[in-house]
């Protein structure tokens, strides 16, 4: 039961990761103020900690810029 609860929590951490990176993008696009990038940019970083600390499972659909076994690729920086 609790490999089912984990993988539950991971899905939705990764949903919230989604939704983030979303956010980021518009604000890049928006050209919205470094700090405002910033704040969202750490709530990323906060939640890839929480989701090694659950053991960095990712659900099957995840497309994450994590390599199994890997850190993931730095946010990229709008061209």
């Amino acid at each position: 039961m609790d490999a089912t609860i984990n993988q539950k929590t991971t899905e939705e951490l990764h949903t919230r990761r989604r939704r983030l990176r979303e956010r980021l993008a518009v604000a890049w696009e928006r050209r919205e103020p470094a700090g405002t990038i910033h704040q969202i940019e750490d709530e990323l970083r906060q939640l890839w900690s929480l989701i090694d600390s659950l053991g960095g499972h990712h659900p099957p659909n995840c497309r994450c810029a994590r390599p199994p076994g890997g850190t993931r690729n730095p946010i990229p920086e709008p061209a």
